[in-house]
């Protein structure tokens, strides 16, 4: 009965084609506000990708320090060149109820850790070393304070254990690029976090997730790759570097190269462990 139902006033109003002028703006308006969150997402999805994406050149940068530090340390502290003498010769006055005691502490906070689900909360898909929705420093910055700890407590066993202090200086250098790489990946992670997981989620569609994930994945191996070339470039540098001081240390205190048999290097270590030790820091 509608169909011949007499129009309103309204409609006697309407000019002809009036219907089809408002559908035509309609379909515009709703085009446009299509094509909007289209091109909102897609900066979006462009935006968590390029988060993790920083260039060989500024990780080589930020990884040449990372590991020519610790090069630099163990070399003053611990060798002929630097004060290695001094160093140890402080280390036999400390009681070995020191490091005893850091070792606990250490347990203890990686303990709690874990009873707190840090390392790989079930409660937070897709985050690991995190206490809380979206922590990517607090757990982080644990984890780097409690290895931190564990070497310095490394260290203090120099009474006892004399290869500790140059071993545990030594592993600072892949501690800190390891430390570069979570810093780099947690903005990359934390953009993909965000599209994922937050509030931006109900905006996604299901091809779009999939399209988002594919992308990020690429770009995930791509600045993987990129890290380690220059993780590993900065660690060749710092190699170089190391050896020529160390050859024009040897040259200018006039010091005799003698190859040593394997009988000769095992007496040289029984008479004076630390004396070797020193020499290869």
């Amino acid at each position: 009965l509608n169909s011949f139902a007499m129009p309103n006033k309204e409609q006697r109003l309407k000019p002809p084609g009036q219907d089809a002028t408002d559908t035509k703006t309609n379909d515009v308006v709703r085009v446009s506000t299509v094509d909007a969150a289209r091109v909102e997402m897609a900066a979006l999805m462009k935006k968590a990708v390029m988060a993790m994406g920083l260039g060989f050149n500024t990780l080589f940068l930020l990884c040449l320090p990372a590991s020519a530090a610790p090069c630099v340390i163990t070399s003053f502290l611990w060798s002929e060149m630097g004060y290695g003498k001094d160093m140890y010769a402080a280390l036999d006055e400390v009681s070995d109820w020191v490091y005893m005691g850091v070792g606990a502490l250490v347990f203890l906070i990686l303990l709690v850790s874990y009873l707190l689900d840090m390392f790989m909360p079930p409660h937070l898909p897709g985050q690991y070393i995190a206490l809380y929705d979206g922590d990517t420093r607090v757990g982080r910055g644990l984890l780097g304070f409690v290895v931190s700890l564990a070497m310095v407590g490394g260290v203090l066993m120099g009474k006892t254990y004399p290869i500790g202090p140059p071993v545990m200086t030594a592993l600072i250098g892949p501690v800190c690029v390891a430390g570069v790489r979570l810093a780099t990946r947690a903005r990359g992670d934390a953009e993909k976090h965000k599209l994922l997981c937050g509030k931006e989620r109900r905006t996604l569609s299901s091809e779009q997730r999939s399209e988002f994930v594919s992308r990020y994945t690429v770009g995930a191996a791509e600045d993987a790759r990129t890290f380690y070339a220059a993780a590993m470039m900065a660690f060749l540098t710092t190699g170089f570097f190391s050896g020529m001081v160390w050859l024009a240390w040897v040259l200018n205190n006039n010091s005799e190269l003698v190859q040593l048999s394997s009988e000769e290097l095992d007496q040289m270590v029984a008479h004076d462990k630390r004396a070797y030790l020193r020499w290869n820091s």
